[in-house]
């Protein structure tokens, strides 16, 4: 009706009678100068096509809680390419029976929010390109989506880069058969459950996740690949994954192509095949030089193999395990770097392990937890906690210091500015076992870390935190490992999983107190100035809390707001009581 008016900026349409329309396709379609319009009075009980109603139009809002779309069939384009659409009203919505929803929202690049709770999607067919080039969608609740006869996803949410969670657990995908770069470009986004994706119909699955940024682990144990012909790019430019997990129906023998699936996955630290069937994704491993499947894997990447492979041991550009037993997976070394977060699904057997960490030519002291059993060496002497009371842990000398058990340290040659850690198995049979990583937190199931048992029983305890915790109301009763040192922890801090801290108990016997608030390290009769700067200033500044006045008289019991010329009764931080004269 108004379909192509592009220099149109003012109508007015509040009178309209359309009690009898059946059809809107397309109505306000390319009306680009058009930015607002009042359809409150709008009868749309009988429209069946709201095909691009509003398709490529100027609105900057549209109120269409009005809108009655009981017997609405298709919606498809009925707000593409929006680009000046900010907000927009669908509360009173009836989508039960809409068949297709594609490019519904597409290229709506200023929609902040989308309000789809009352959606009823249980007879669409397609959502294709439906919320694609949303840029600036900050949240969008689809949890409630019913997908069960939807057949293609295809660049369903690509694009959508200002959405930082999307929940499509509740997806059923079972008649899907395409899914190509159905997130692909949600960078903000950090964790997607794709536990329950059917993908036993799925043929085009090309850059599924790729440009997905911020994506940390991928658990795809759930997909069924044996039909899928489209492939490349899945994992394409996912710069912070670590870890990738693929189910026994992860297959290869559909491929045409010898597709790159990890490109510019520099974070990768494991891909876990040990529970795939399809015997092409060993021989992918064993020729993984000459292969693209793996072009991008880091030279550190651990893969896992299913039971009774035999691949080679003298690839080039992957470290992997081996060897069948799954409780004997092997590699040939171990390498990290400090701040780098090495995660391992399991444990496995190595010939050398090897941590490094970059330190100040003058700095002598540290500390570190390591996921192999250290030995001191010419490089490093390490120290473990031997004993402690009301506020002094003390450290002696180990020649050997067990996986996962954090340890002092101190280098033997003061000027050097790497600390070696480096772990080698003389026999060369693969005997060091670097353990494998253990849960972050109690939260997640894993038992806490219970470090060495010092005198009295008194035992410290601590959490392997990879996610942010907030210490500031106990500053003093957690320490934390940072750089080379022991720092007290202040504030909000973010720890990686080779490290751990130590947060608020200990416990003697079943029971527990606070944990001390000071701490001391006595190592050959270690004077203050070998201690470690922050440890001096976590040190002083307790001491500088405990010395802090709380209240002021004067000789005669009067309480004063500061101390004044002559005599004062000062009650300290600790209780105490002092008498100062102020000239």
């Amino acid at each position: 009706m108004f379909n192509g008016c592009s220099s149109l900026t003012e109508l007015d349409v509040s009178h309209f009678d359309t009690g009898k329309v059946t059809t809107m396709q397309s109505m306000f379609r390319s009306c680009g100068s058009l930015t607002a319009i009042d359809v409150s009075s709008f009868d749309t009980s009988n429209v069946t096509y709201m095909i691009a109603m509003f398709a490529s139009s100027g609105f900057t809002t549209l109120d269409l809680g009005n809108f009655d779309t009981s017997s609405v069939t298709d919606m498809q384009q009925m707000f593409y390419q929006c680009g000046n659409l900010t907000a927009v009203n669908l509360s009173s919505f009836d989508t039960r029976n809409v068949t297709n929803m594609r490019f519904m929202f597409y290229s709506c690049r200023k929609l902040q929010s989308l309000d789809l709770s009352r959606f009823d999607t249980g007879n669409v067919q397609n959502m294709e390109y439906m919320f694609t080039y949303c840029n600036a969608l900050s949240s969008l609740d689809i949890s409630g989506f019913r997908t069960s006869k939807v057949t293609t996803m295809t660049y369903m949410f690509l694009d959508c880069s200002s959405l930082t969670t999307l929940d499509v657990s509740s997806f059923d995908t079972s008649n899907v058969t395409k899914m190509d770069k159905m997130f692909g470009g949600c960078s903000n986004v950090g964790e997607l459950n794709l536990s329950n994706f059917d993908t036993s119909n799925v043929t085009d699955m090309y850059a599924i996740l790729a440009g997905c940024h911020k994506l940390a682990n991928v658990d795809v144990r759930s997909f069924d690949t044996r039909k899928v012909t489209r492939w490349g790019g899945m994992f394409n430019g996912c710069y912070a994954l670590k870890s990738i997990t693929f189910g026994g129906k992860f297959s290869r023998s559909s491929m045409t192509t010898d597709p790159a699936e990890f490109s510019a996955c520099n974070s990768l630290r494991y891909i876990d095949f040990s529970d795939v069937e399809d015997t092409e994704v060993v021989t992918s491993v064993e020729r993984a030089t000459a292969s693209t499947f793996f072009a991008g894997v880091p030279a550190t990447t651990v893969i896992y193999l299913p039971a009774g492979s035999n691949a080679v041991t003298d690839v080039s550009n992957v470290v992997y395990s081996h060897n069948g037993d799954a409780s004997d997976l092997r590699c040939p070394s171990y390498y990290s770097e400090d701040k780098s977060a090495v995660e391992l699904p399991r444990s496995f057997k190595a010939n050398e392990a090897v941590y490094t960490r970059k330190m100040k030519a003058a700095t002598q002291y540290g500390t570190v937890v390591l996921p192999y059993q250290f030995v001191s060496n010419e490089s490093v002497q390490a120290y473990t906690l031997s004993d402690e009371h009301t506020e002094t842990m003390f450290f002696v000398e180990a020649a050997s210091v067990p996986a996962h058990t954090p340890f002092f340290y101190a280098k033997k040659t003061s000027s050097a500015v790497l600390a070696d850690f480096t772990t080698t198995d003389g026999s060369g049979g693969f005997g060091i076992t670097v353990s494998s990583t253990r849960p972050t937190s109690a939260a997640e199931g894993g038992s806490p870390y219970t470090g060495s048992t010092g005198k009295d029983s008194w035992s410290t305890k601590g959490f392997y935190i990879t996610e942010e915790i907030d210490v500031t109301n106990e500053p003093i009763n957690t320490f934390y490992i940072t750089g080379d040192k022991f720092v007290m922890a202040t504030g909000t801090l973010k720890m990686n999983p080779h490290r751990a801290t130590f947060q608020g108990r200990w416990e003697r016997g079943g029971s527990s107190v606070e944990a001390p608030t000071l701490f001391s390290i006595d190592i050959q009769s270690a004077t203050d100035d070998d201690l470690p700067t922050e440890i001096k200033q976590a040190l002083d500044a307790a001491e500088q809390q405990r010395l802090q006045p709380q209240s002021v008289c004067d000789a005669q019991g009067r309480r004063l707001a500061t101390m004044r010329p002559g005599l004062n009764i000062v009650r300290m931080a600790d209780g105490s009581f002092r008498k100062l004269f102020v000239r």
